[in-house]
């Protein structure tokens, strides 16, 4: 990025399951330092990891696999978690995204799952 001096940063993983059972570790940046020419970029980053947390809590509830909290359940029944509390639970423009492409995404985690099995096919040879 054009004028950043610097970043530091600590990663959380997620690991969401695809629908074809495999899984995607997912890094999420948190407590951010950045800084753009010597100055912290503020309020713009608060924005940015608050979209990126309400879609974490999406996505959580998306991968269906066991928690701890609770059992396995299917697309059908998370996608109905996800517009029973719409508003409440999730934030809703985040939600109204995320319920209008869900199709789309599952279809991009498998193309992406085909993606890295590829890759690993490769790197062996």
């Amino acid at each position: 990025v054009k004028g950043m001096k610097g970043t530091a940063s600590h990663v959380d993983n997620l690991v969401v399951k695809r629908p074809n059972g495999s899984e995607i570790l997912l890094e999420m940046f948190g407590t951010p330092v950045e800084y753009n020419e010597g100055q912290s970029w503020g309020s713009s980053l608060v924005t940015f990891f608050d979209i990126t947390l309400a879609l974490i809590t999406i996505l959580r509830v998306y991968s269906t696999e066991d928690r701890p909290y609770r059992k396995t359940m299917s697309k059908q029944d998370a996608v109905s978690e996800i517009k029973r509390n719409f508003g409440t639970q999730f934030d809703p423009l985040m939600a109204k995204i995320f319920l209008d492409k869900e199709e789309s995404i599952g279809t991009l985690m498998i193309k992406a799952d085909e993606l890295m099995n590829a890759n690993k096919l490769r790197n062996r040879n």
